[in-house]
């Protein structure tokens, strides 16, 4: 046997010496950072050979020796921990088989887990070390809790954990709301009182089959879970026999007393003679009230039977005879009065109506000055005109939008392009004209009649120019220069037409880098500017644009937060978010200030207002259902921080609030 070379030989023991250490270290776990027996800390270095688990080991495999030594080293096994869930009242009463559900947070792990729980019991599956003994599980504190609908205070916030016995989770229930339900004129509690979820589009049950029976005031008013959808604040409608709906807000978390007031209401009936088309309905909204022009009623035409109308406010009320399809093109339309306590019957004869329309042609002609550029990109939409809505740019759409066709002709300097749209029922329409970032540039109406119409001419005039300049500062320095767009300094430039509730458009144009100027082009006519940034003042500014160039110079004002609070008796007065919205504040000399808001968490009721700091402000504010009104509100706004303005609201009534106990 030929024997290698003792070099040969030596470097063949060490890889065989190597080999061995490695696959010894390899199995030993070794802390990050610590080199095996030498007490260095260096970086950790993960193996880089593959190892595989054996196939009968169950769970992901591991990825290294090191980890497979690892999970065999630290076996997790899984504990099962079980108790019951208790909701405790103010008087002492104790509620132990409960539906709900909490939020537990383990020591040894990051954020809370919900735990469901049937019947006042609820179990839960924990994961620890297989050595880990049951008296060092630790404790573990639960972060909310619901039972029934109700959330309450954890009760105790903490608890021991054990494998070996019940758990005992509990809450302490907060007051439910306790509704004192009046009429406003005598203040003499209601009878058969109904409550009934507000839901989004939902309307005031003013139908013959909305009534459900209902509670004496004043009662205790406690939904289902499944009636709150997990929401704690929410809008509800109040009635009783002979009463018109109030919608109103209340908090179920905290409860508390409520007032409601309701007025006696008048019924509605409408009857007809003649033969309308299939499928019409009923409509009815009011003309005056926080409900005017809302939708309050709808029924279907069926049959000679006659529409009835309760529980309607009293007062003006506009009747619809609506087709269902295409739109609700309007077919009647007339204007009854309301009285309380009385029906008012409306008759009206649709004997001109004996077949429906058929869809007609609807197109015609844009003429465009050459001074706007980019016209072969706009879009032209018609809109059934809805004389109950926003009116101006609001409306009901038929999705009925085109592109602004090609040039077909000219009139002077002026390019001709011709639209058509599908076609459509008669009736009026408004159309608008957008531009290629959607800016509104014109808006017209125009009656259809049962033939059609095909030569609509349509004219945007010459543009108006426009120049804005929005300064900082005391010494008023650009605040756009140097950007991109305004947009990059966080601020919105965004315009409607004057005197219109309609919501703001933003305003096209370019920024001159150099000087921060923002130049556009817009329609000519009366518009508001709006000039937002969430770090100053909103500011509105009326603009009345000609042929001539405009330039408006605005600089931003400090903002100031302005925190409003409703609360009666210590309670919380949850409103909805239209509540803030009709807020009118004024500076000293009585100038309105502009203002945005927030409402403050998830409770109505709270809202931060956002607006110009001019030392002072003067609050007007909008009635609340069941609250006597409250005088106007003088706040010194401060430059430091927000400024907090509890306003205690009175219940009507509350010397007879205890009424009927």
């Amino acid at each position: 046997m030929k024997k290698l070379p003792f070099s040969l030989l030596a470097v063949t023991l060490a890889c065989v010496a190597g080999a061995w250490l490695w696959n010894s270290l390899s199995v030993i776990p070794i802390a990050p950072g610590v080199a095996a027996g030498a007490g260095v800390e260096t970086a950790p270095v993960a193996p880089s050979t593959p190892f595989e688990a054996p196939e009968q080991r169950e769970g992901p495999e591991p990825s290294t020796k090191r980890e497979a030594l690892a999970a065999e080293v630290n076996p997790v096994r899984s504990i099962s921990l079980r108790g019951t869930a208790v909701a405790h009242t103010a008087d002492g009463a104790e509620h132990r088989s409960e539906d709900g559900k909490f939020w537990i947070r383990f020591e040894w792990a990051d954020g809370a887990r919900p735990v469901q729980v049937i019947g006042g019991r609820w179990e839960c599956e924990v994961e620890l070390p297989e050595d880990t003994p049951p008296q060092a599980l630790g404790r573990a504190s639960i972060s909310r809790i619901f039972l029934r609908s109700r959330r309450g205070d954890p009760f105790p916030e903490t608890i021991a954990l054990s494998a070996d016995r019940d758990l005992a989770v509990g809450c302490l229930w907060k007051s439910l709301n306790r509704l004192h339900v009046l009429d406003t004129r005598t203040g003499a509690h209601l009878a058969g009182v109904s409550v009934l979820a507000a839901s989004a589009g939902r309307l005031p049950p003013t139908g013959t089959g909305d009534r459900v029976p209902g509670e004496s005031s004043p009662f205790v008013f406690e939904p289902t879970l499944g009636a709150l959808a997990g929401n704690d604040v929410r809008a509800w409608w109040v009635g009783a026999p002979g009463y018109e709906w109030a919608r109103i807000a209340l908090d179920h978390r905290t409860g508390g007393e409520r007032t409601v007031g309701l007025r006696r209401a008048g019924e509605l009936q409408v009857s007809w003679t003649g033969d309308p088309p299939a499928g019409p309905v009923w409509e009815v909204r009011p003309l005056d009230g926080p409900l005017a022009g809302r939708l309050v009623g709808r029924q279907l035409l069926a049959g000679g039977t006659p529409a009835l109308f309760r529980g309607l406010a009293p007062g003006r009320l506009e009747v619809r005879l609506c087709r269902t399809r295409r739109g609700g093109r309007l077919l009647r339309s007339r204007e009854a009065i309301v009285q309380a306590g009385e029906r008012t019957a409306l008759h009206l004869n649709l004997e001109p109506l004996d077949h429906a329309p058929d869809p007609v042609p609807f197109g015609g002609t844009l003429r465009v000055h050459p001074g706007w550029p980019s016209a072969g990109e706009w879009s032209l939409a018609v809109h059934r005109d809805d004389p109950a809505g926003a009116g101006g740019w609001g409306g009901k759409a038929e999705s009925n939008e085109r592109a602004v066709g090609e040039v077909t002709a000219h009139i002077g300097e002026d390019e001709v392009r011709s639209w058509k749209v599908d076609d459509v029922l008669p009736g009026r329409f408004r159309i608008e004209v957008r531009d290629t970032a959607k800016a509104p540039l014109l808006q017209d109406w125009v009656e259809v009649g049962p033939s059609g119409a095909t030569e609509v001419s349509l004219r945007i005039g010459a543009p108006a120019e426009l120049a804005i300049d929005v300064r900082e500062g005391a010494a008023a320095r650009p605040f756009l220069a140097g950007a991109d767009s305004p947009g990059q300094r966080g601020l919105s430039l965004s315009y409607r037409p004057a005197g219109s509730e309609a919501s703001y458009e933003r305003v096209p144009g370019e920024l001159d880098a150099d000087t921060g100027v923002f130049h556009a082009l817009l329609p000519q006519g009366e518009w508001e500017l709006s000039i937002f940034h969430e770090d100053y003042a909103w500011i509105r500014e009326p603009l009345s644009l000609g042929p001539t160039p405009t330039s408006v110079a605005v600089t931003l004002e400090g903002s100031s937060t302005l925190e409003l609070h409703l609360t009666s008796e210590g309670w919380k007065i949850p409103v909805e978010e239209e509540w803030f919205r009709a807020l009118e504040i004024s500076d000293q000399t009585g100038e309105p200030i502009p203002f945005g808001f927030e409402m403050i968490g998830t409770r109505p009721g709270r809202a931060r207002l956002f607006l110009a700091n001019r030392g002072s402000c003067r609050l007007v504010l909008p009635p609340v259902n069941g609250f006597a009104p409250h005088a106007p509100i003088e706040a010194v706004l401060s430059s430091t921080g927000a400024t907090r303005v509890e306003v205690a609201l009175e219940r009507l009534f509350s010397g007879n609030a205890g009424a009927g106990d």
